[in-house]
């Protein structure tokens, strides 16, 4: 077993592989490396952190479809977990990666404006539909 050592900023550029340890020296690596390892000592901080994280987002989305109804705009279905955003004029692409350039998620930016004319709520089921039957419409 080895042990982990310690790296200070200025000698990641230089370092490359060592073969007795194994340990990654490139900073790509030795970051990636360092993140896993501090990750397994510290375990509970890290569950502790998606746990929190997970109930926050959830809350946001909680929010952000009452404030859209609460249901599936087609079936009426009301199951929070299956129900998605879905952009009436097809500009969901465009909407999501203008506010990933001013560091928001479609259900923060959401959660903290007025209801959004073009955005309605869809069940998975309905949502998938509705994007396929734009392509081709099969039958059965």
């Amino acid at each position: 077993m080895h042990r982990m050592r310690t790296l200070n900023k200025t000698s990641f550029s230089v370092l490359r592989v060592n073969p007795s340890t194994g340990m990654p020296v490139t900073r790509n690596e030795y970051y990636r490396f360092w993140t896993w390892a501090h990750r397994k000592v510290h375990k509970d901080v890290y569950n502790t952190q998606k746990h929190d994280t997970n109930k926050r987002s959830m809350e946001r989305k909680k929010r952000v479809v009452k404030k859209y109804g609460g249901a599936c705009s087609i079936c009426g279905i009301k199951d929070l977990r299956v129900l998605q955003v879905h952009h009436i004029n097809k500009d969901g692409m465009e909407h999501r990666t203008r506010l990933r350039e001013e560091g928001l998620s479609v259900y923060t930016f959401l959660d903290q404006q007025p209801p959004q004319r073009g955005i309605v709520l869809l069940c998975a089921n309905c949502h998938a539909v509705e994007h396929t039957t734009t392509i081709y419409a099969p039958t059965i």
